[in-house]
């Protein structure tokens, strides 16, 4: 956690950034020692694909192109807080979601997707980690240094070429496990290559058909 506070430091950093939580096992405490750092980034409108394309250009610049610390996969723009896929994996990262930089936007974040209560009503209004609001005067002068038009044009164009991409790079996926594992939105990003989302789905699947036939629910239901 301490690493992930000091990396989401340096994130809230970079322009347009407007909010960094962490997901995935760290965000629910047992992270083991070779899983990568997940982080959930909230960006202006219209400046999401700059600044997936400024943090991928770090990480492969000063980190070598390593995950273990940087797996910057799921990304979305303030004016689109709501998450419209609604399903338990779903629930489980939103309600364990631990908020690093800025906390009112992780307020208005929960509020969106209050949805996740339904999975998780005890755990949508708990109190996380300590979460910093601050951001260097230098940031919100170099934001003021572009251009808003030329911005946009850059944007949409990493969007289109990062959409072109990832496509191609999983060709070999079919429709339905494609639409599984990624959504590329020009105002949301979700990134989930390896899958793991279904194996962990499924093997709640199993343990939960356990617990039934132990019990007897299913040939009481019968």
């Amino acid at each position: 956690m301490k690493t992930a506070k000091r990396f989401s430091r340096l994130i809230s950093w970079f322009p347009f950034v407007r909010g960094v939580f962490i997901s995935g096992s760290l965000s629910k405490g047992f992270a083991a020692k070779r899983d990568d750092i997940d982080y959930f980034i909230v960006t202006e409108p219209g400046r999401l694909w700059l600044v997936r394309s400024l943090l991928i250009l770090f990480k492969k610049i000063f980190l070598l192109n390593s995950y273990r610390n940087f797996c910057i996969n799921y990304f979305v723009d303030s004016n689109h807080l709501f998450i419209k896929e609604h399903n338990r994996f779903t629930a489980t990262e939103i309600a364990f979601l631990v908020p690093l930089f800025n906390n009112a936007m992780y307020q208005r974040f929960l509020d969106q997707n209050s949805w996740a209560g339904n999975y998780y009503p005890n755990l949508m209004d708990k109190n996380k980690h300590d979460c910093h609001n601050h951001e260097p005067a230098l940031k919100k002068v170099f934001e003021k240094m572009f251009s808003v038009s030329l911005t946009d044009k850059l944007d949409m164009y990493l969007y289109r070429k990062s959409l072109s991409y990832i496509r191609a790079k999983f060709s070999h996926m079919d429709e339905d496990n494609f639409s599984q594992s990624f959504r590329v939105l020009r105002h949301e990003l979700k990134y989930l290559p390896n899958s793991q989302h279904f194996s962990i789905m499924d093997k709640y699947k199993e343990r939960v058909n356990r617990f039934m036939k132990k019990h007897e629910f299913l040939q009481a239901a019968e």
